[in-house]
């Protein structure tokens, strides 16, 4: 009797058997052979695996969200390392790559510029920044990007002349950097546009956002447009508002500003957003929801929201992460800090999403398609 071993099925019928299987497995399986390798890396396989997982989580978890953590980076003035807080369990976050300890040695911690559908983008300095890294802690791959044409001090956003930036866009296709001069309307009038830069990137639809809380604008630009077309957009004016400071974030792929308030009883966070495609483009704000917080003599910030339920927010108090629920009004600490990461009176905090994918996003081999921005001061 012929014993029928794996080799022997057809490809449809190995993939059906291969779906099936959790994550991890899943993606550790390439290493078995060749042709499994072959068949797991096609874009085919991840997009049957996607569908499968999320008509599961439908059907057997229709109210659960995707695992998803934050990313914590503190600053005094000097970063400190990357901190990471997840908040279900999920046994694809206990892997320590979450501390970014697979990249290469660096003395100074590494610091934390955005994430996107599962991808980091990394640095090693904060000022004079060309060593780039994008990388998937979920599965510890990385690329070092080739370093752009110019490495200034600031090297977010600034003028060439007034009104205009020189963009350069970094593409996997080409693996290489073009530069672009872009007219900015109103960028002459923002008083220190360095200050774009103490901010983290925030991606929506593929369009990329800088938060500058001192001039109250949001600089937005598109690299996939052929001539880098970048605006600003006005953050809410929001005449309660007791802080300077708004968080700007992402929940359901609209963006989403929130704003601390103090009303004659109680504080209030209030919640804007733009509710139309076409209320992006002009720049139109609504306020959808007031939701209370419990009055403090320390310094409250929000820091985040839950990438589903726009209604549970992260706020930033004294030393502590608090998770405030807006469906009950009740709190819970999360995540504390250590006592040295805030001895200076100008200590602050960048916090970052990251959800995870059902499956993991490749890290962009160089000629495949990824662009990543990058705008310089002079």
């Amino acid at each position: 009797i012929k014993q029928t071993s794996f080799d022997d099925l057809s490809n449809d019928l190995l993939l059906e058997i291969l779906h099936r299987l959790p994550l991890k497995p899943a993606h550790r399986f390439k290493c078995i052979s060749k042709r499994w390798g072959y068949l797991i890396s096609q874009p085919q396989f991840a997009q049957r695996f996607i569908q499968r997982m999320k008509l599961l989580m439908k059907l057997l978890f229709p109210s659960q969200s995707p695992p998803f953590s934050l990313f914590f980076q503190c600053y005094s003035p000097e970063p400190f390392p990357i901190e990471f807080k997840q908040f279900q369990r999920d046994s694809n976050f206990r892997s320590s790559n979450f501390f970014f300890n697979f990249l290469p040695p660096n003395p100074k911690p590494t610091i934390y510029l955005g994430s996107s559908n599962g991808l980091v983008l990394c640095s090693t300095t904060i000022l004079y920044q060309k060593d780039y890294y994008v990388c998937n802690p979920l599965t510890g791959s990385w690329v070092f990007l080739p370093w752009p044409p110019y490495c200034q001090q600031y090297n977010l956003v600034g003028f060439i002349r007034a009104g205009q930036l020189c963009v350069e866009i970094f593409s996997s296709d080409t693996s290489e950097w073009k530069q672009l001069i872009v007219h900015c309307e109103g960028l002459q009038h923002v008083a220190d546009v360095t200050m774009f830069q103490t901010h983290p990137i925030l991606a929506n639809n593929d369009i990329m956002h800088w938060v500058n809380h001192y001039s109250g604008k949001i600089l937005a630009c598109d690299p996939n447009d052929e001539h880098g077309k970048c605006r600003l957009i006005d953050l809410p004016n929001d005449p309660d508002g007791m802080y300077q400071h708004k968080c700007l974030s992402v929940c359901q792929g609209r963006l989403q500003c929130l704003i601390i308030c103090e009303e004659v009883s109680q504080h209030m966070i209030h919640r804007w957003e733009f509710l139309e495609d076409e209320d992006y483009i002009a720049g139109k704000w609504s306020l959808v929801a007031r939701i209370p917080v419990c009055r403090s003599n320390q310094l409250l910030r929000v820091i985040a929201i839950h990438p589903v339920d726009p209604m549970i927010l992260y706020l930033w108090k004294s030393k502590r992460i608090v998770l405030l629920n807006g469906h009950t009004e009740e709190t819970d600490v999360v995540h504390y800090f250590a006592e040295d990461q805030f001895g200076c009176y100008d200590a602050m905090i960048n916090a970052f999403q990251f959800v995870l994918q059902w499956w993991p996003t490749p890290v962009p081999q160089l000629h495949k398609g990824t662009l990543l921005i990058h705008i310089i001061y002079y």
